[in-house]
């Protein structure tokens, strides 16, 4: 006695299913959309650095403005300076442009124009506010300004600051 199987044609699957198809799509999108916040959150952290290294250059820039002006240190002209870039039309608070570029700059024309050219540095900055104090030989400079790379809702204020010795002349 034999026995009869039939054998089914084997019918081999090519290609993918359209539901394979829609998981992989699914899948990359997702993908990507991570390194598209990514890309975002490094931007972001980044101008926070760029303006972090500003602050910083700022401080030394007007640090060195007052060790080339020794008179304008012994006579006291740089002892309290504020400059705050957050009201509006706060340029209007600086000083006169003395003109040295043309004319012979007194050591007081120098602290106008130190202070001058530093405010208008310290409004690239976002909401920045300057401040050079004096306290004995030691003068102490600070900006203060507002941090955009924070993940807060509501945006941060950084401080960076420098104490420097300036011997009277």
């Amino acid at each position: 006695m034999s026995v009869t199987v039939l054998a089914l044609p084997s019918i081999r699957q090519r290609g993918f299913t359209l539901v394979e198809v829609l998981v992989a799509i699914l899948l990359l999108s997702i993908g990507l959309l991570g390194v598209a916040g990514l890309q975002i959150s490094g931007l972001r952290y980044q101008q926070g650095a760029y303006t972090r290294s500003q602050a910083t250059a700022l401080l030394t820039d007007m640090a060195d403005r007052m060790r080339i002006n020794p008179q304008g240190v012994g006579a006291g002209s740089y002892n309290a300076i504020t400059i705050n870039t957050t009201s509006t039309n706060w340029q209007a608070s600086l000083p006169a442009d003395p003109n040295c570029a043309t004319n012979i700059c007194t050591p007081a024309n120098q602290v106008a124009l130190d202070t001058r050219q530093w405010g208008l540095a310290l409004g690239q900055l976002p909401r920045a506010i300057g401040t050079v104090t004096r306290n004995g030989l030691i003068f102490t400079l600070t900006i203060t300004w507002q941090d955009l790379d924070s993940n807060a809702e509501a945006p941060t204020n950084q401080t960076a600051s420098l104490n420097v010795q300036i011997n009277n002349p």
